[in-house]
């Protein structure tokens, strides 16, 4: 396991609400890996979609744009790309497609 932060946005328009978040907590518990999201210092466990939706608040009324992960890189890697196709939503909060690569959301 190769420990590693990345910077990525948040969700555009509804940020961390249920889907993104149960997508965040799948990538996680897929690798088995301590995964944080970390908002003003404070760590926050990424694999737990209840303490994404406490993060979630404090990340809507601060305005943030963009969040810090740590984890593994492989985690990193998967949440980068769940990140570029918006954590699974259009800007209606409406499912949408993900790559063929995270495929093990599904299972």
């Amino acid at each position: 396991t190769e420990i590693d932060t990345c910077e990525l946005k948040v969700p555009e328009k509804l940020g961390f609400h249920l889907r993104p978040a149960s997508l965040i907590a799948k990538v996680a518990r897929h690798y088995g890996t301590k995964l944080s999201l970390i908002v003003d210092g404070r760590e926050y466990d990424a694999s737990n979609v209840l303490s994404i939706a406490m993060a979630a608040g404090l990340i809507a009324r601060k305005g943030y744009k963009t969040v810090l992960f740590e984890g593994d890189k492989r985690v990193l890697e998967d949440l980068r790309l769940l990140s570029q196709y918006n954590y699974g939503e259009d800007e209606k909060g409406n499912p949408t497609t993900l790559p063929q690569e995270l495929t093990h959301l599904w299972t």
